[in-house]
Parts: structure tokens; sequence; C-alpha cells
């Protein structure tokens, strides 16, 4: 959608004219990626300025990027990562495999210094502060408003406050599990979100789009599931043959991604 809304926004009420946007592309390669090629090219071409946080010169950096910003991948610090399965969870924390190459660093260094340079780092409401929200880390753990951290010692913060440990003890270990309780396996009966509301009764957008497909000859085997109040509608998988009487549950394995399972003790 964002093409679209580029090139025409007073259509869409974008409160911003593009030429007075400011981009900052993070490991993501837009232009190749999304459609149609004609107008996401011309829209990234309205914009005010573009920086390209990227380990590779990709389309979006080469064609649209007024800076390109150059992180690493295997040379940095990444995390907290993490994957569970029904019955537990699992903290991680990749190590570099070597010094950052050439200028190369990683993203968090770059956007704390985008931040600082903005004056956006320090103090309440600040860039540091919203880290300790996101990490939610402890009152004892949190990361001082007044000065920057490294990338260490933001990992280090999320370790002790999460698990005790120090970052050279965590990542001692490799990876880290816990169980999951019994509150977190099964529903519990507390308040729901939205005071309680489980979603709109009436969604007037969905009988328009039925009667648009209507006119334009949609089959009402596709129609007939847009409708403007809940409608019940049986599972494909209860629509089984009867001879299909048992189920099968199953879960992927997480990708191993850049070679995370290095960090996995021998």
């Amino acid at each position: 959608m964002m093409p679209i809304t580029l090139l025409d926004p007073a259509k869409y009420q974008v409160p911003y004219q593009p030429e007075d946007m400011v981009v900052i592309v993070n490991y993501a390669n837009p232009l190749q990626t999304s459609r149609p090629l004609a107008k996401v090219m011309q829209a990234w071409q309205k914009l005010g300025f573009v920086a390209v946080i990227t380990p590779y010169l990709t389309t979006t950096a080469d064609y649209a990027g007024d800076v390109v910003l150059p992180c690493g991948t295997l040379d940095k610090w990444e995390g907290p990562l993490g994957g569970k399965t029904l019955y537990a969870k699992a903290d991680t924390i990749r190590v570099p495999l070597q010094k950052p190459l050439g200028q190369s660093r990683s993203e968090t260094e770059i956007f704390l210094d985008l931040a600082e340079k903005m004056g956006k780092l320090y103090g309440s409401e600040g860039f540091l502060d919203r880290i300790n929200a996101a990490l939610e880390l402890a009152d004892e753990a949190k990361l001082p408003l007044d000065r920057k951290p490294t990338v260490q010692q933001i990992l280090g913060a999320w370790t002790r406050s999460k698990h005790g440990l120090s970052l050279a003890e965590f990542t001692q270990r490799g990876v880290v599990t816990k169980q999951v309780t019994a509150d977190e396996l099964y529903l519990n009966s507390g308040p729901t979100p939205l005071g309680g509301v489980r979603g709109a009764f009436y969604v007037d957008a969905f009988l328009k789009i039925r009667r648009s497909q209507q006119r334009n000859g949609v089959p009402e085997s596709l129609w007939r599931y847009y409708t403007p109040y809940p409608t019940w509608t049986e599972p494909v998988i209860e629509q089984s043959p009867a001879i299909y009487d048992l189920y099968l549950m199953d879960f992927k394995r997480i990708e191993h991604k850049q070679s995370r399972t290095r960090n996995n003790p021998l």
C-alpha cells in the first residue's frame, strides 16, 4: 500500500509530503520484494531522504538509498534470541565469530548513534528508556539514561534481569531453557483485552466488499465469506471423510538462520 499512498498523499490523507519524509530501511530490500515494481520505484524516488542499513548493496540501497550504513552479519552480537515448544522456552545470544569487517557495525550501535545525533538517546522517553521497557528489565538492571552503553552492556543487563547471569555466564551456557508454566500453557480466566470486547459485531466494509464482488462476477464460494455479522462456517477439517477420525498436531522446527546453533555448547 505504501507506494500507492506516496504517489497520491492527498487522496489517502497522508499528513506529510513524501519529499519531507526520512525513511530508514533496516536489513530489508523492499524494492526487490514489493509490487507493482514501476509504482514502487516511482514512490521511493519521491522520498526526501533514504538511509539503508544493510550488509549488502541491495536493490533498495543502490537505487533509492541516499546513504548506506553497513551492518554486520556473523561478526556482531545479536539478541536476545529465543524459541519455544509447547512445553519449554529457550533463550540465547549469538556471539560474533570475529571482529567487524571494514566499517560495518551492528544495527544496535547504528541506532544508538542515530538517536544520539537526533537528541533522542538520553532521558525519560529517550531511546535508552525505550530499550529498558522493550527488554522488560528489572529496576536494578535498567540501563542508565545518561550515558551510551555498548551492545554487550545492553545484553548483559538483559541476562542479569531475566536469568540472574552475567553475559559471560550466559554465553558460556549457550542456550538457557525454562519450562512453560501452567498459567502460560492453559487459558486463564482473567479479563480479556479491549475491555472484554472480542471483536467488532458488525463490519460494514465486509458488506461493501461482498456487493462489489457480486457485481464483478466473483463466485459465491468466495463472496459468501464476507458477511457483516459473525457467521459460523464449518471448518474444512471437519468436512473430511469419516474414515479420517484422528488429528495430527505438530510444530515446525525453528530455522537455524545464520548458523545460530554455533552457540550450543559442545
